[in-house]
């Protein structure tokens, strides 16, 4: 498969007049600026807004130059997934410090809280199933509680174990794979029950390609990316990897994103071949550059991709034409 070039149209949204690497224009895609750490960030299905974290509230901007906005009411996000339908929001709200959080499902686009749940035993991770009926939270306390959709009434707590690294619904409602203590095992969301476990995989993080036939793994702490098909948990490849802290598979499944710690870059990866399409510097170089890289969305069909960081960022890279 050729290189393929992408321009990136950065957005700073710290003010920090950081300069774009050579070949790269930079443009504004949104009208705000961040106040505080990108964690998480989602594509509206319409391609025609995008949704960060921006300090103490959850901003909704576009992707075509027109105002943003912030959702009202929101106490202080710490990360969100967009739910199935691309309308509603299950986010992670921090009302009174980090050990004592809230579970929440928004209607992002009416700007109305729906249903809202006290976590007193914080919150490391969520997901959310691909049928829109279970919400997961990878606890403080090493268990996972599993809530309905839309309305967060508990359905099951399980695991006494290390905190978990990331957790991840496979295709359907009910499994879920959870990464830790140097294993990726895989519930049922609804009772709880141990399923088995995935051998051979890594612990740090997970991605489930958007058709549900793949699961990548990487470790915590660098290492190589492992892609399985999760029928029959065959290992499919070995990637090059880093200390990833986001991934995310194109919309066809063909490439998959890794966004990397300090110093901070994005690699697309081809799956197929393990070779690197692509490599993105956010920031431009690795002083004054980005930290982190945690979270990454897909745009377009593939063809543009959106990058949060933990420097205040939003770097939107388009697929040069």
């Amino acid at each position: 498969m050729p290189r393929l070039l992408f321009i990136i149209l950065a957005f700073s949204l710290c003010g920090c007049g950081k300069e774009p690497p050579k070949g790269f224009e930079e443009i504004p895609v949104t009208g705000s600026k961040a106040d505080g750490q990108v964690r998480s960030l989602a594509v509206s299905p319409d391609q025609q807004s995008i949704l960060y974290t921006s300090g103490d509230a959850i901003v909704v901007g576009s992707l075509h130059g027109t105002a943003s906005r912030r959702l009202a009411g929101v106490e202080p996000p710490d990360q969100f997934v967009m739910l199935p339908g691309g309308e509603r929001l299950l986010a992670v709200e921090l009302p009174h410090g980090d050990l004592n959080m809230s579970l929440v499902v928004w209607d992002w686009k009416a700007g109305t809280r729906i249903a809202d749940r006290n976590v007193s035993e914080g919150v490391n991770r969520i997901s959310a199933s691909s049928d829109g009926t279970l919400a997961a939270a990878a606890c403080q306390d090493g268990r996972l509680r599993t809530f309905s959709l839309p309305g967060l009434e508990p359905v099951a707590t399980f695991g006494e174990s290390a905190r978990p690294f990331a957790i991840a619904f496979l295709p359907g409602a009910a499994s879920l794979a959870v990464a830790d203590a140097g294993r990726v095992s895989i519930h049922d969301g609804r009772s709880g029950a141990r399923l088995g476990e995935v051998p051979g995989a890594a612990c740090g993080m997970l991605a489930v390609s958007p058709d549900g036939t793949r699961l990548a793994t990487a470790p915590d702490g660098g290492g190589p990316i492992v892609v399985f098909e999760i029928a029959g948990w065959k290992e499919l490849k070995r990637l090059p990897g880093a200390d990833a802290r986001s991934m995310a598979f194109s919309p066809d499944g063909l490439w998959l994103a890794v966004g990397s710690h300090y110093p901070a870059y994005v690699d697309i990866l081809d799956v197929a071949s393990g070779s690197t399409v692509s490599s993105l510097r956010p920031g431009g170089n690795f002083i004054a550059g980005v930290t982190s890289v945690v979270a990454i969305a897909w745009i377009d069909g593939g063809q543009a991709l959106a990058v949060g960081d933990l420097d205040r960022s939003v770097w939107i890279y388009e697929r040069k034409k």
